[in-house]
């Protein structure tokens, strides 16, 4: 059960990890240039980036994890439970991914090892004295790997924030995709509920309950203008399409094609 948990959990990092693989280079050229605000500037974009693609996923797993273990895995449905609690892992490894190549990218290649070492001790020894613990059992392992997680998270975020001239407000990139997860998630358990009555299918009630997640969370997402325009043209793949569409509209009103 837990490795079935593990499986659903990498889907949403693998696309996280080619953004932050791509931030690397990025970063890289800035650093050889010695341009502080730039480096800074990705970073912040990156790091937003990451948090709204991962928030939704985990609020998600949360409100929607039975219905998906029914559907996916119908012999081992108890296992939902575990994914529940895997989310707040998924959270800190999509966040320490960013940082990461963020840090990787600036020259420091030493410190996400050495912060994933101590990580890992972290987590040897909460699994030494959770899971024997029958009451706490299985979910010592997940909870170990979120303390990992976020061991590793608070070191090389120290590391990073030491490495930038100007900083980051980490209150201001969580706070609106927080509060836009917090209402997609109300939406996906309302939908949800809806699609299986009306439909009485379980899939389709989930397509429905994540079709309209990802309107609503859309939509609050440029409401509350989580990204300025500076931010979309520095992200990485995401900021190249940004300009290449503006481009494209600029040109339309201009009539030079039609």
């Amino acid at each position: 059960m837990l490795s079935k948990s593990d499986t659903l959990l990498n889907l949403p990092l693998a696309l996280n990890i080619a953004l932050a693989t791509v931030l690397v280079s990025s970063i890289s050229k800035c650093a050889a240039a010695k341009n502080t605000f730039k480096i800074n500037a990705y970073i912040h974009a990156s790091f937003l980036t990451s948090v709204v693609l991962i928030l939704p996923c985990a609020a998600g797993y949360i409100i929607l994890a039975k219905p998906i273990y029914h559907l996916i895995y119908p012999n081992a449905s108890l296992g939902f439970e575990l994914l529940q609690f895997s989310t707040i892992s998924l959270v800190f490894t999509a966040c320490n991914q960013t940082i990461t190549g963020a840090l990787q990218g600036m020259g420091k290649v030493y410190v996400p090892a050495a912060a994933l070492a101590v990580g890992c001790i972290v987590k040897l020894a909460a699994n030494l004295m959770l899971i024997r613990i029958p009451q706490i059992n299985i979910y010592g392992a997940v909870i170990g790997s979120a303390v990992c997680q976020i061991t590793v998270f608070m070191i090389e975020l120290y590391s990073m924030l030491k490495s930038m001239p100007g900083g980051i407000k980490i209150r201001n990139i969580f706070l609106k995709p927080l509060l836009c997860s917090l209402v997609m998630s109300i939406a996906a358990y309302e939908t949800y509920k809806i699609g299986y009555m009306l439909l009485k299918s379980n899939f389709m009630a989930i397509v429905v309950s994540i079709c309209s997640s990802v309107i609503i969370y859309g939509v609050l997402i440029l409401w509350l203008k989580v990204f300025s325009k500076e931010q979309l043209e520095k992200i990485p793949v995401f900021g190249r399409a940004y300009l290449f569409f503006q481009h494209r509209h600029i040109r339309n009103n201009g009539n030079v094609i039609k």
